[in-house]
């Protein structure tokens, strides 16, 4: 039994790390084709991370203040899959609303995701 424990948990590392590095080494790149330079782009992030931080103290707050977890970790692993969803199925990049709207879904479900698994479990 402690050896599924072990193979749950790296299972869960890599179901975790992996769309979080993906998404910190490729969101400057997404932001970029929206025709923005280098620094622009990178300064867009910003306000992206910023977000997800805050977002990421408050459900872990009202998680805490109702003493439940797993309805917090699912519901942020909707809204980051509804993010890469809606990033993936643009037509184009061109809609640049959306497709920034869509950095924010996937950064803000990551990153809470990320906080929950490590710190609940």
């Amino acid at each position: 039994m402690k050896k599924l424990k072990i193979w749950l948990f790296a299972l869960l590392y890599v179901l975790v790390v992996n769309p979080l590095k993906a998404v910190t080494f490729f969101l400057p790149s997404i932001i970029e084709s929206f025709h923005y330079n280098k620094l622009v782009s990178n300064l867009l992030t910003v306000p992206i991370y910023l977000l997800g931080a805050i977002m990421t103290v408050l459900i872990a707050y009202h998680s805490d203040k109702k003493n439940e977890r797993a309805f917090h970790i699912l519901g942020s692993s909707i809204v980051a899959m509804v993010g890469w969803i809606l990033l993936s199925f643009l037509p184009s990049l061109d809609q640049y609303i959306l497709a920034y709207f869509s950095c924010f879904l996937v950064v803000i479900g990551i990153l809470i995701l990320f906080t929950f698994s490590y710190f609940t479990f």
